[in-house]
């Protein structure tokens, strides 16, 4: 059983100064001692965080690649892609929440496995309160 499902609202405080806060760095410390689960988009979500910061200046080339392989020696387990049935289940908790597929899906992933949720995203910190998912709290 995961105990936290961890979005990339999180990660860009580890990463990117300005975006640090105790909560974020609380979250790291959990995440290094206890793993965290993602959902199968996560690689694609987290690269795309860091490339935008390296095109607005907020952070080098060289910190890219220096998240990305310090993340990839972290205890996060990215979890598969759903099966289609499962993808309609996707569809009505967006629908419900107004979230995008992208942010439902780690609204459904906590939902699954019984995790709490580590996000600084409003709309899916709401989400997660109207759905009885636990938020982290640091």
């Amino acid at each position: 059983m995961v105990s936290l499902v961890l979005d990339p609202s999180v990660v860009a405080g580890w990463y990117i100064g300005d975006e640090s806060s105790p909560y974020t760095q609380s979250a790291r410390a959990v995440v290094a001692a206890n793993g965290a689960a993602v959902p199968c988009l996560w690689p694609y979500e987290i690269t795309n965080l860091f490339l935008m910061a390296e095109r607005r200046g907020r952070i080098s080339a060289d910190d890219v690649s220096l998240a990305l392989e310090s993340l990839g020696a972290m205890p996060i387990d990215v979890r598969p892609a759903m099966a289609a049935p499962s993808a309609a289940g996707l569809a009505r908790i967006a629908r419900e929440h107004g979230l995008s597929s992208y942010d439902a899906s780690y609204l459904e992933l906590a939902i699954r496995s019984r995790s709490m949720l580590a996000t600084l995203d409003q709309a899916l910190r709401d989400a997660a309160a109207r759905a009885g998912v636990p938020l982290f709290v640091a």
